[in-house]
């Protein structure tokens, strides 16, 4: 195992126990729920990626870790929209039928990505050409549904900044500036590198994910607490 792959290990690894620490933080609070789910979720991204970069002399296995891939970011998404209504508080009530959609419309898609071969990526194209895994036009409609569970998340942060005051504005402060960086890198660093297969830098977006997913845990579960 090379040292790229043995840092994605120990990352993962770091994500989980992360994610743990949270959720037995306070396992009554929507809030610490999410996050813990987002981490956890996370830490299935990274093994993902373990997977991938270890299975490039077997391209059905390499099909099956891209997948995996892509379900857990755009769960990943899914969750930190969720987090970013909850916290630190509801801007307003979702309708519980919209709720139950929503989680239907993002289990349905996932199995869609997991189970349909030729959804993002063209299977043939895959399995011969060299290995290299060729997006077809479906790729964008998931980018826009990633995207767009970002989007609607950070907004939902955006308004309670400017509607907070005090240690409260600080602690949403915290966590778009961390949640913002970590996706941004996260997305520089392996999802558009794919786009033409290359894996030279996939390591470093679980890097920056533990970096910032950690300081925003100590600074909005540890510290704010301290304070308070």
């Amino acid at each position: 195992m090379d040292i790229k792959n043995l840092i994605l290990v120990i990352i993962a690894v770091l994500n989980f126990l992360l994610a743990v620490a949270i959720f037995y933080k306070n396992r009554k609070s929507f809030v610490n729920l999410y996050f813990s789910l987002m981490v956890f979720v996370g830490s299935l991204w990274i093994f993902s990626l373990f997977g991938y970069s270890l299975a490039s002399d077997n391209p059905v296995l390499r099909l099956l870790f891209l997948k995996l891939i892509y379900t857990f970011t755009l769960i990943i998404g899914f969750y930190y929209f969720i987090f970013c209504y909850h916290f630190p508080y509801k801007l307003f009530k979702f309708p519980k039928l919209l709720s139950v959609l929503i989680y239907i419309f993002v289990l349905f898609y996932s199995l869609v990505l997991v189970i349909n071969n030729n959804y993002l990526f063209s299977l043939e194209k895959l399995l011969i050409e060299n290995l290299e895994a060729t997006y077809i036009g479906n790729y964008l409609t998931f980018s826009i549904i990633f995207v767009l569970f970002i989007i609607l998340g950070f907004i939902q942060l955006l308004i309670k900044f400017f509607k907070s005051e005090s240690i409260t504005k600080k602690l949403i402060g915290y966590v778009m500036v961390g949640t913002f960086a970590t996706f941004i890198l996260a997305s520089i660093t392996n999802l558009l590198p794919l786009l033409w297969d290359s894996f030279e830098i996939f390591w470093l977006g679980p890097v920056f994910s533990l970096i910032n997913f950690s300081m925003i845990a100590y600074l909005i579960f540890y510290k704010a607490k301290k304070s308070e």
